[in-house]
């Protein structure tokens, strides 16, 4: 029987990658025709796949997405929440998370990411 590797919670996008079983260089390789905002999507949806160990949400969860709003030094963040059957705010299951504080976690880690996906610009 095939050992079976120990869940750590991703801290980066290359942790994510990891618990996929894909590297960098295959990632990027599968993102090279996204534009900025197309790739911020993939790498929230892996990191989202990773922090839920790889389960997919169904319509009885509850879903955690970090909120971002404008403040004076750029984005800031809190958490939304909902399901498939109490909201229409447009953020796919794949991109969220079964706890607010894995939803806290994403948007600390990913601060980057989050920027391109919000503006569809990356930081000069």
């Amino acid at each position: 029987m095939e050992d079976q590797k120990e869940w750590v919670k991703p801290n980066s996008i290359l942790d994510a990658l990891d618990f996929k079983g894909e590297t960098l260089e295959q990632f990027n390789k599968r993102c090279e025709h996204d534009d900025p905002f197309e790739k911020s999507v993939k790498e929230i949806a892996v990191f989202a796949n990773a922090m839920r160990k790889g389960v997919e949400l169904t319509n009885a969860d509850r879903w955690w997405f970090p909120w971002h709003y404008r403040s004076g030094s750029g984005f800031s963040y809190d958490v939304w929440t909902g399901s498939s059957s109490v909201t229409n705010a447009g953020v796919g299951s794949r991109l969220c998370v079964f706890t607010e504080n894995d939803a806290i976690h994403m948007a600390k880690c990913l601060p980057e990411t989050f920027h391109i996906y919000l503006s569809g610009n990356v930081k000069k």
